[in-house]
């Protein structure tokens, strides 16, 4: 698999998710009221939990499929691994639905209409990038960032609807319709195939279950600190709180680009040497993405003044880059692809449970939003701290806790008591000084790849 081309591609649709997310995470909010912009981030707290509901059965085929080919893919089996999920997740939401209509929770019903397609999509996207067809994966995102945007510009700004309910109802058309292409070809290429349902199709629940609790794991611990908000604050700090979790997301589609391609990079690619460069990068990368703090203050401050409070609670997230890059793109797929599911899920469970015992200590000294912000980079630097040793081919050292620490000082200090542009100026420059002296070659290896990237668009267009 060649990694760069990898990146590329999946960088392309992560840049289109990436404007989708500004378009949206910024008309959105300037429609609706503060109530209901927290109802929607209510219905999308939901939404990343449904992983729940397919049991290990998609993690486990993850599992399964990393590192080969998908045409050496037994399609028999394939079709039937299909099969069974679709069944599955029929039962489930007919279940949910009745729930929702019995307790009369409009969210729950919205979210369980929104199960299936999101599944099927899922199916699809863990397929293709444990095999790395990353063409196919990103067709699948272009569609569904293309509909999702359009679908919510249309709702924001044509009708200036401010029903949230409508705005909620977007993810699950979006993922209906950017599905429908690829459901109807795989179908149409399989339709004298017959699908294998056996006790071997099940047997990917059993794999998959400790990643699918991992996973979920790893969705409540960057969902922790949400779920206090909501429980033990204000609706209005969940809405400002959500907020500015919703902008680290949005920055954060770019870095993803490249933690979906590593899973299947790193099979290949699994010795000391090339990981700890990796690291080395993955970590200025995500100092380099803290930059983005300083535009995003200047949008909030100009044009979306109602969540100017949320901006202290952003400067404080922000930091967490450096941190949250290197778990999720790196460590994360190592103990993946090193295939101890269960000591996967302890060392998260581990997370969580520091992570629960820092949001109850800055709920009971503080009491806010800020306080919680800084609990969850508390949580991301002791798993950093944990994971550089645990894992046998990542080396501990003092360069790395140096940068880091260096970056996140710096950082706090302009995003709080520095204006947008000053403060931006100061930390880029800061930047650039520390990691040309810690990390020499990474701000060159930087640019190269800026400019190869620019000479592929050129090329494309």
């Amino acid at each position: 698999m060649n990694i760069k081309k990898s990146i590329f591609k999946v960088f392309t649709v992560n840049f289109f998710q990436l404007i989708s997310g500004l378009i949206v995470g910024f008309c959105v909010p300037m429609i609706l009221s503060v109530e209901g912009y927290a109802n929607l981030k209510t219905y999308g707290l939901y939404i990343s939990y449904i992983g729940l509901f397919h049991l290990g059965f998609i993690d486990g085929l993850f599992i399964k499929y990393g590192g080969k080919k998908y045409n050496d893919i037994d399609r028999s089996v394939l079709k039937g691994e299909h099969n069974f999920l679709v069944i599955m997740e029929m039962i489930i939401s007919i279940i949910l639905f009745f729930v929702s209509i019995i307790m009369r929770n409009i969210i729950i019903f919205l979210f369980s209409i929104s199960i299936l397609p999101i599944m099927i999509n899922n199916f699809f996207k863990y397929i293709y990038q444990a095999t790395g067809e990353f063409n196919k994966y990103t067709k699948i995102m272009h569609r569904y960032n293309f509909i999702y945007m359009i679908l919510n510009v249309l709702l924001a700004f044509v009708f200036k609807n401010q029903n949230y309910i409508l705005y909620c109802l977007t993810t699950f058309v979006a993922n209906l319709l950017a599905i429908f292409y690829t459901e109807f070809t795989f179908l149409k290429e399989n339709i004298h195939t017959k699908g294998i349902i056996d006790k071997n199709t099940i047997k990917n629940i059993k794999t998959g279950f400790f990643i699918l609790l991992g996973n979920l794991v790893i969705i409540g611990l960057f969902g922790i600190d949400k779920w206090f908000v909501k429980l033990f604050l204000s609706t209005e700090d969940f809405a400002y709180y959500a907020f500015a979790v919703s902008m680290l997301n949005i920055i954060n589609t770019l870095v993803n680009a490249i933690s979906i391609t590593f899973y299947n990079y790193l099979f290949e690619n699994n010795d000391e040497h090339k990981i700890n460069k990796l690291k080395e990068i993955l970590i200025s990368l995500g100092g380099l993405s803290s930059c983005a703090f300083f535009a995003l203050s200047f949008i909030v401050n100009y044009f979306i003044k109602k969540y100017i409070p949320s901006l202290d609670i952003i400067a404080v997230t922000f930091a967490a880059f450096p941190y949250m890059v290197l778990i999720n793109a790196l460590y994360v797929n190592l103990y993946k692809v090193n295939k101890d599911e269960k000591h996967y899920f302890r060392v998260v469970i581990t997370i969580l449970g520091i992570s629960i015992l820092y949001n109850i200590i800055a709920l009971i000294l503080f009491h806010n939003t800020i306080s919680i912000a800084l609990a969850t980079i508390l949580t991301l630097i002791t798993w950093v701290v944990y994971s550089t040793k645990d894992l046998k081919n990542v080396k501990s050292d003092k360069k790395m806790y140096m940068y880091t620490s260096l970056l996140t000082t710096s950082f706090l200090l302009c995003a709080h008591f520095l204006n947008w542009w000053i403060g931006g100026i100061i930390y880029s420059i800061t930047y650039l000084i520390i990691t040309k002296i810690i990390y020499r070659n990474i701000i060159s290896e930087f640019i190269k790849m800026i400019i190869n990237i620019l000479k592929r668009i050129l090329k494309k267009y």
